[in-house]
């Protein structure tokens, strides 16, 4: 089989099913250069690609990564210890099958709709994707993807909380991926009246923030690492909220 097949470092590794993906192809590659497949030279940046997102999205779940050597070459120092071929291939088989046991058994634990993305938990689990992407980022670009996660969770949220009753008359609804405008009047819808003008302010400045990134040419570290924080406290709030009956619109005169 050609070296190219083996050059796929797979799937971004967001969700159990992506991992499980990635850990079927790991498991390919080692055992491929342990029995004579394609040239470690060559494959050895894949694999250490893919480890990458492997322990991102099996840490976010508190699942260990089951392969522990950092390249192809410390796999090279140690198959030998078991023994040809067959020997190499149970090992390695030995090593994923209890981490894909696990992961299939936590799908099969799980309805679909309990974490998918019509559901506040559904949007509260991706929130551990998000901190692990914050974690491993190192680039302007791991930067910029950690706001169009924070973006892309919010877009999700928004439209599980946002109704076009809660657009003022005579105005437009914002679209469907207005993240920024439709939270901003969920905000106010649920944060009504005088009392609450701080944290309808607070609020809207957290929103703000976790937009501010995704196409900024300076994004760093600290900047990314505000946008997951307010990420996470939006969905946090909003999951309290959404957990409590919606006030009595006793006041409305902050609107005028």
């Amino acid at each position: 089989m050609d070296d190219e097949h083996y050059l796929d470092v797979g799937p971004p590794g967001d969700t159990i099913d992506e991992l499980i993906t990635l850990l079927e192809l790991q498991q390919g590659l080692l055992t491929a250069v342990a029995t004579g497949g394609p040239q470690m030279k060559t494959v050895d940046p894949t694999y250490k690609q893919r480890r990458t997102r492997l322990r991102r999205g099996l840490g976010a779940l508190g699942v260990s990564d089951p392969f522990p050597w950092s390249g192809l070459w410390e796999w090279y120092g140690v198959w030998g210890t078991f023994g040809g071929y067959a020997g190499r291939r149970n090992h390695i088989e030995q090593l994923v099958s209890p981490v894909i046991d696990e992961l299939r058994a936590r799908l099969d634990a799980v309805a679909v709709a309990d974490w998918g993305e019509d559901t506040i938990d559904g949007v509260e689990h991706r929130l551990g994707g998000l901190k692990a992407r914050l974690e491993s980022a190192k680039t302007l670009d791991d930067y910029q993807d950690v706001g169009r996660r924070a973006r892309e969770i919010l877009i999700a949220l928004a439209r599980l909380v946002f109704s076009e009753d809660m657009v003022p008359v005579g105005k437009e609804p914002p679209g469907p991926s207005d993240a920024k405008e439709r939270l901003d009047l969920y905000f106010e819808h649920r944060f009504g009246g005088k009392a609450n003008e701080e944290m309808r302010r607070f609020m809207k400045a957290a929103v703000a923030l976790a937009n501010s990134v995704t196409h900024s040419g300076d994004t760093d570290e600290v900047h990314a690492f505000a946008v997951a924080q307010a990420t996470l406290l939006i969905v946090r709030v909003t999951a309290r909220l959404e957990r409590q009956p919606v006030p009595e619109a006793d006041d409305l005169s902050w609107l005028t």
